[in-house]
């Protein structure tokens, strides 16, 4: 592992901690020391002096393997981009299993170049898995579960203690599951995997309320996925009446331990289900409004202290996978949306993006802010060239940054974009 001092002109701790100039010190993969002022004078550097330090980001949300489609749903609704991009995507990959490969490749980089040290990604192939390895990057993978199309449901529910999950070969890396939403994972087969993922003491990624044509299947049961459902025969698989959210607090399904994806139509009851289960959420605003899905309540799940995290979702439905651009995203689009700043400043976004992903991995103990005995995940940013005189340092890493002036991305103390070569 290696050793030494990382300084910087303003190092940033967290959402609430400035040091001008600053310095950390790194031993065998931990911040050992957080200083203020200069570093000794012999004290080996692992980075230039200078510039911004900061928590390297935490992507709560993206599918890597779908990188080799970008731009599939630039002006599509989010039922046709499904149907008449996403599933034609899918089967050509399956007949030419390289083009996930090159998808994971690009978007890997993308994320290192950006300062993204903790992915959360989740797929129906795991050939991204072997890859977050090699690279070096902290993250979680949830293997996909669907079941709608499978006639025989008993036949599905048997198969769910047989499922596998890939080998991680790396200490950063944890695998769990996936299911996918709940109306093509139906209800008795995502209760089987949730339940085996708490026996195994594994953690959870699910899409949920993303669509209003999902909120709409089920509060009112109609729309096109009662379409889709009677055309597999299953219909009878589930449930109207209630939102997706009650639907998950009926089935047991909530909890710290699952990442509920997105939550674009969920209601005030279903805010306050969230914050009582303390299931974290993970926003994308940038995916939502490319395909017209609507914009996250954020601001009401913080004021109900519900744990948001942020996530880029895939390059099959967002520009790139950019942090800097997705926190602006995030706060223009809930200022639009509410017509207030209150509780919707840079700290906030900042902090989303960092600390507020690593607490809803689980991982707040590991990363998400710099201080002694945490990992050393940190970004250094040149950003000696920007500046439109804004004075506070972390609103400009915020309103200015961009992955264009990342010089650094450190996972656990190695410089991940000098050293990764997918």
């Amino acid at each position: 592992m290696n050793h030494g001092v990382i300084a910087a002109d303003h190092l940033i701790t967290d959402a609430g901690g400035l040091l001008s100039p600053g310095w950390m010190e790194v031993r065998d993969g931990l911040i050992s020391r957080v200083q203020q002022g200069l570093p000794p004078d012999d004290a080996p550097l692992l980075a230039e002096a200078g510039g911004v330090v900061l928590p390297a980001f935490v992507n709560a949300h993206t599918h890597l393997a779908l990188g080799f489609c970008p731009g599939i749903g630039d002006d599509l609704s989010f039922m046709d981009w499904l149907h008449h991009a996403m599933l034609p995507a899918i089967a050509r990959a399956e007949e030419d299993r390289q083009l996930y490969a090159n998808g994971a490749a690009e978007s890997l980089a993308e994320l290192i170049a950006g300062g993204v040290a903790t992915v959360a990604d989740s797929f129906l192939d795991a050939t991204s898995v072997p890859m977050l390895a090699e690279c070096g990057i902290r993250g979680f993978f949830g293997a996909e579960v669907f079941g709608l199309r499978n006639p025989d449901e008993e036949a599905q529910l048997a198969q769910v203690a047989d499922l596998e999950l890939p080998l991680a070969r790396s200490g950063l890396i944890a695998t769990g599951w996936a299911p996918h939403t709940l109306f093509t994972c139906p209800p008795r087969i995502l209760q089987a995997v949730v339940q085996r993922a708490r026996r195994e003491g594994r953690r959870l990624t699910m899409h949920v309320d993303e669509s209003p044509e999902e909120h709409e299947f089920f509060v009112e049961g109609r729309g096109p996925i009662v379409e889709i459902a009677e055309r597999f025969g299953a219909s009878a698989r589930f449930r109207h009446g209630a939102t997706p959210v009650r639907q998950l607090l009926d089935l047991g399904v909530l909890g710290p331990d699952l990442l509920a994806v997105h939550a674009v139509q969920i209601t005030a009851e279903d805010i306050a289900t969230l914050a009582a289960t303390r299931t974290p959420v993970v926003t994308c605003p940038r995916s939502n409004m490319m395909l017209a899905t609507g914009i996250a309540p954020v601001a009401e799940l913080i004021a109900a202290g519900v744990t948001v995290a942020l996530g880029t979702d895939s390059l099959a439905s967002t520009p790139d996978l950019d942090m800097f651009a997705e926190m602006r995203a995030l706060l223009l689009s809930q200022r639009g949306r509410t017509r207030s700043t209150r509780g919707l400043a840079a700290v906030d976004a900042f902090h989303i993006a960092t600390l507020g992903g690593a607490r809803a991995m689980g991982l707040e103990t590991v990363t998400g802010r710099l201080a002694p005995g945490l990992s050393a995940d940190c970004v250094r940013l040149d950003m000696s060239a920007t500046g439109r005189g804004r004075r506070d340092v972390l609103a400009r890493v915020v309103w200015e940054g961009s992955r264009e002036l990342v010089s650094h991305t450190f996972v656990a103390g190695r410089d991940l974009l000098g050293e990764c070569s997918l």
